[in-house]
């Protein structure tokens, strides 16, 4: 990017320390708030079918809803945040209105002091106010990676993602016990009681946010990659359109109709978007992934999670053995892994066992439906569960050797907002296949985990064709600069 003129931003150099104390103060408060987040997620379905009182499918709506339009508006306030905020002032903004809207407004919807209607209404209200948050989300990322050197980042990085893991587990395990055994005296159930946990951590991270001030580094961007592209694009898409009208267009790139920034800035960019036929197609495994915490929990509920008059394991608690696992074949990972020649097949691998685990949901709803006299066992549910596990991991493994490997430095962030939008389309799909069973009763919870396998078969047919062409690209990108260095 040397050389170039940026829109947007500028940027204060400050020396980056190796080990911030704030570093490891954020790091103790998320790991805190991983715990009750993660037992709240897993929890949260159970609040809206049993207390809230919403019908299944509303309930799946407003989850999927929700987590759909904060994908979105994570795209569009990761732009607005680079290029007039600033990474800090995003997350002390997020902080803010979490503790000021969001989570006052559900712990009120969670008491029993009001009548269900209100309940209600406050709740999805909340939902509402926790959309916006999300603008900061993908600041926060770039705001620690300013408190720390490079090395040291890495491990710290890598220290979060266990520890969060963990937490996010055992959270899991032990908070949907909380909220069947502990009576609060205001409230039927201590849902209100983990909104108070999430509320009180919120509004201690704003604290250290703003005690640590003048000891924290507030470096701005010097540009917004993603504002670039869309300002490169949209002038090239011009110039394309105003000599079609004069009849003098020529077949080539669509950016290099422009002649903004350097060739080699237009090269990358154009690269950039090419790579839609690697994201789009993921929709289809999105849509399934992001039913471990709604559809696969409603499912539970209607097995039997007796083990042996010992204990009983709850539905919202099956959810914990997904980050359970994945940090055991994260760790399997780490220590046979092997160079992946080709990433984007792996990524087939992935949605491949993913689609195999709805067909084990579909065969195990399939045994509920026609079990009338005895509850199925819970324990059958444990196949697509680890299923699911390894999917994940192996699609963030192949993800980022394939952003390691094909992405221009530059452009990783870019590649993360085509990530998230294709989550937002998963999350959208989930809440039509919703919808439509309630208008019409078609189909059943049988008739959705095909349609969601197949849709991922569809998806995944696509995503085979265009990565193909995609890799053939890549192929002819290396012969030219092969050819190039051999003719110097």
């Amino acid at each position: 990017m040397k050389g170039e003129v940026f829109p947007k931003g500028g940027n204060v150099e400050i020396e980056q320390v190796q080990f911030p104390v704030f570093g490891y103060v954020y790091l103790v408060l998320t790991v805190l708030i991983q715990f009750v987040w993660g037992g709240m997620k897993a929890a949260k379905i159970l609040l809206l079918v049993d207390e809230l009182e919403f019908s299944e499918n509303e309930a799946v709506i407003i989850i999927h809803l929700q987590a759909s339009l904060m994908d979105l508006v994570m795209c569009v306030g990761n732009i607005l945040a680079n290029l007039y905020c600033g990474p800090y002032f995003t997350c002390v903004l997020q902080d803010l209105l979490k503790a000021l809207f969001t989570c006052p407004v559900c712990t009120l919807s969670t008491m029993g002091i009001m009548d269900l209607s209100s309940r209600r209404y406050l709740y999805v209200s909340g939902q509402v106010l926790g959309i916006f948050t999300a603008f900061g989300n993908s600041c926060v990322a770039t705001f620690l990676a300013n408190q720390f050197d490079t090395d040291n980042y890495v491990k710290f990085n890598r220290a979060m993602l266990v520890l969060t893991l963990v937490c996010s587990a055992i959270g899991i395990f032990t908070i949907p016990h909380l909220i069947q055994y502990y009576q609060c005296f205001w409230t039927e159930t201590c849902y209100s009681m983990v909104w108070i946990c999430e509320w009180a951590l919120c509004i201690t991270t704003l604290l250290v946010f703003l005690i640590l001030y003048k000891k924290l580094q507030h470096k701005r961007p010097k540009y917004s990659i993603n504002y670039m592209l869309l300002k490169l694009t949209r002038d090239a898409s011009k110039k394309k359109q105003r000599e079609a009208k004069s009849g003098t267009v020529r077949d080539r790139p669509l950016l290099e109709y422009s002649d903004l920034y350097s060739p080699q800035f237009r090269r990358d960019a154009q690269k950039i978007l090419s790579m839609w036929t690697f994201y789009l197609p993921l929709a289809g495994y999105w849509a399934l992934h992001s039913q471990q915490a709604t559809t696969w929990i409603l499912q539970a509920k209607r097995l039997d999670g007796n083990l042996f008059g010992w204990s009983t394991v709850l539905p919202n608690e099956l959810w914990g053995l997904i980050p359970l696992t994945g940090i055991v074949v994260r760790m399997m990972v780490q220590t046979f892994k092997e160079d992946t020649k080709y990433p984007l097949r792996m990524t087939v691998v992935s949605q491949l066992i993913m689609g195999i685990a709805f067909l084990l949901a579909a065969i195990l709803e399939k045994y509920i439906m026609d079990a009338e006299d005895y509850k199925v066992h819970m324990v059958w549910a444990l196949p697509q569960l680890l299923l699911v596990s390894i999917s994940d991991i192996i699609l963030v493994s192949s993800y980022r050797k394939f952003i390691i490997r094909e992405v221009p430095p530059n452009f990783r962030g870019v590649t993360q907002t085509l990530f998230v939008l294709s989550r937002c389309l998963g999350n959208a799909i989930v809440v039509l296949v919703n919808l439509m069973e309630m208008h019409t009763g078609f189909p059943n919870r049988l008739g959705q985990f095909i349609i969601y396998a197949s849709v991922l078969n569809v998806f995944l047919i696509m995503f085979t064709v265009l990565n193909r062409k995609f890799e053939r690209l890549l192929r002819r990108e290396r012969d030219s600069i092969i050819r190039s260095s051999t003719s110097n």
